[in-house]
């Protein structure tokens, strides 16, 4: 009975397959953003950035991975405050026109694990609080902030994975639905859409085996300033 349950974890998804998926789903949305405007091409940019949708949520799940798994959570939190920093520039000369943000999705990804990290310092749930809002109000200028801090504390505190991502997931759409509609007056077919892509993930997440695979420890560090320095150049050339 073990070796068959054994067989059945290894037959789902590692650690790096889920990585690599995310980072694909990233690029094509990124491709979108940048060579697809939504008013010009709806329907194509519409389709790319549902399958982008996908990459967030499994970053977080990851980021809560690390935090649980890493033997040093503050040089954790230094590696994603470099690369944020470092692919800032970049970020903004490409997407500022685009999606308006001031930071980067990687701020995003750092105030969530400074948040999971600190608030699990303290026992004071009071404060525990305090530390995750305060978090979340300072990633309102970052990609995917507020609602994905939020997400990234929740998957890192909730053990049961099952639990973590239904809890996770419609707390971050809630979250997104009731800021769509304070800010615009509205909830509009975007922001439907974005949530059903959000929740693609949950199926995928829940296929996941809890072995690493190959490890691409840097990969990820390399990759994402890197690619978006190419489609920056690739945009200036057309242009």
């Amino acid at each position: 009975m073990e070796a068959r349950e054994e067989i059945l974890i290894k037959s789902g998804l590692n650690g790096t397959q889920l990585k690599m998926l995310a980072i694909i789903c990233m690029v094509i949305d990124h491709i979108a953003w940048t060579f697809l405007p939504s008013e010009v091409y709806p329907v194509s940019s519409g389709i790319l950035h549902f399958i982008g949708r996908l990459t967030f949520p499994i970053l977080c799940f990851f980021i809560g991975e690390g935090y649980r798994k890493s033997s040093n959570v503050p040089k954790y939190m230094l590696r994603l405050f470099i690369l944020g920093l470092v692919s800032t520039v970049p970020f903004c000369m490409l997407f500022f026109s685009g999606c308006g943000y001031l930071l980067t999705t990687i701020f995003t990804l750092f105030f969530g694990l400074c948040a999971l990290y600190l608030a699990n310092k303290t026992k004071n749930k009071f404060l525990k609080g305090v530390i995750v809002i305060f978090f979340m109000i300072i990633s309102v200028v970052s990609d995917a902030g507020v609602s994905g801090v939020l997400l990234i504390y929740m998957f890192g505190t909730i053990d049961n994975k099952k639990k973590a991502l239904i809890y996770g997931l419609t707390a971050m759409n809630s979250l997104d639905l009731l800021l769509t509609f304070l800010i615009s007056g509205s909830i509009n077919m975007d922001i439907i859409v974005s949530i059903i892509g959000v929740f693609v993930s949950y199926p995928l997440l829940m296929k996941y085996n809890e072995q690493r695979g190959k490890s691409i420890k840097y990969f990820f560090y390399i990759f994402y300033p890197l690619h978006i320095i190419v489609l920056l150049a690739a945009k200036m050339l057309i242009r």
